[in-house]
């Protein structure tokens, strides 16, 4: 198998090129409300947003990476083994998100 689901307790979401991508729920990962609300809103705004297995060479070739969750809401990770993340995008959705409420 070797495809990343998700974090612990959190869903694995990666932005490449302005398009939001996850793992299928068929990957056994957890079915996320925020997620669900993320993906929901980031496609109003004007994101493209992708499901389909993630696989952990993927995480190199991404511009970031987020975990999500109704607790924290988007954390963004700063590094994966060497290589380094932005987070413009994720700055952007949350600043989208904190507006519409």
């Amino acid at each position: 198998v070797g495809r990343v689901a998700e974090a612990v307790s959190s869903n694995i979401i990666l932005v490449k090129n302005d398009t939001l991508i996850t793992p299928p729920f068929s990957e056994y990962g957890i079915d996320g409300v925020m997620k669900k609300v993320l993906f929901q809103k980031a496609s109003a705004y004007g994101y493209k947003v992708e499901e389909y297995p993630i696989y952990p060479e993927d995480l190199y070739s991404c511009d970031e990476v987020w975990l999500t969750n109704v607790m924290k809401g988007i954390q963004w990770v700063g590094d994966y083994r060497g290589k380094s993340f932005g987070n413009s995008v994720a700055t952007n959705i949350i600043s989208l998100l904190n507006n519409s409420l």
